[in-house]
């Protein structure tokens, strides 16, 4: 007999159910390639086939919940704890325009050598020179467009720094979230003075319970700023009811994981969770393309 227990079962899109469907019931889940063209809304393009979008989603559930997947939703099992409030804080460019213009360019450019790279190996005698150079293009594209959110996600620190002031005035403590080492030394540099411990993955395992414990139970402790992969899974942080993320991930699975951290047994109170954006750059369309994938993840189980 099997059980697979697992509190995110999609990451990011209805592909990643398939490993353990076939692990748990092979003979209702045999082959990949059926079960993507019923519910990934496979296609073939020039480079192959694509499987990741989605399809079929009510009838996918409905065939999961009559055999094999039972979900327990916190709705359902913790009838006390409220639900969550999502909101997307736009930072206007005031201030930020130069880096606005230095993300749009960035974006501008890799659209426009990308573009050319796919047109090429439609044409290309050599077409595994061409998809070569096309893959080599993306991971050099991804890797400035990553150095530019981070100059963003630097730029806007005195903005959010500001914002959770506000945040701890109306509502006591906060749970701030990012990813980049600076940007969570730089907000605890900012806002030091309100009483401020931290949780990354260069803390010992006794320094990230002590930041915990002095959150959970200390009254002058009034801020808790974690890196999202450190500790976004496995703690608790119910002393707070607003979660700030001054920094997003690409994996809706990691950052609802992160939420759960104030939004789970033992919170009393509403949880707020808000996404602080730059209007006009990636971070913006970024937090678009989370919000479209937790839809599917919502649709799909």
């Amino acid at each position: 007999r099997i059980i697979a227990l697992t509190g995110t079962p999609i990451l990011n899109r209805p592909k990643e159910l398939f490993t353990v469907l076939n692990l748990l019931d092979p003979a209702n889940w045999p082959k990949f390639f059926r079960f993507a063209m019923r519910y990934c809304a496979a296609f073939e393009d020039r480079f192959g086939w694509n499987f990741d979008g989605a399809s079929n989603l009510s009838e996918l559930q409905d065939k999961l919940r009559s055999t094999i997947m039972v979900r327990r939703m916190k709705s359902e099992v913790l009838k006390d704890l409220p639900a969550k409030v999502r909101q997307i804080i736009v930072l206007p460019t005031n201030g930020l325009a130069a880096i606005v213009k230095a993300d749009a360019a960035v974006a501008k450019k890799w659209d426009a050598v990308l573009t050319e790279l796919e047109a090429e190996i439609e044409v290309s005698e050599e077409y595994d020179d061409a998809v070569r150079r096309l893959s080599e293009a993306r991971q050099t594209a991804f890797a400035e467009m990553s150095r530019v959110r981070h100059l963003t996600a630097l730029a806007k620190v005195p903005y959010v720094a500001a914002h959770v002031r506000d945040a701890v005035e109306q509502s006591g403590k906060v749970v701030v979230m990012a990813h980049h080492h600076d940007v969570i030394d730089a907000l605890h540099a900012d806002l030091d003075d309100l009483g401020v411990v931290s949780l990354t993955g260069r803390d010992s395992q006794a320094s990230r319970q002590e930041a915990i414990d002095a959150f959970q139970n200390n009254p002058d402790v009034q801020v808790f700023i974690g890196s999202i992969q450190a500790a976004g899974v496995g703690i608790t942080l119910t002393a707070s009811t607003t979660m700030i993320f001054s920094e997003l991930d690409w994996v809706p699975g990691n950052v609802s994981q992160a939420e759960d951290r104030i939004h789970r047994i033992g919170q009393t109170g509403s949880v707020l969770i808000q996404h602080i954006v730059v209007d006009g750059t990636m971070d913006q369309r970024m937090a678009s393309t989370l919000v479209s994938k937790q839809n599917v993840i919502d649709k799909a189980l």
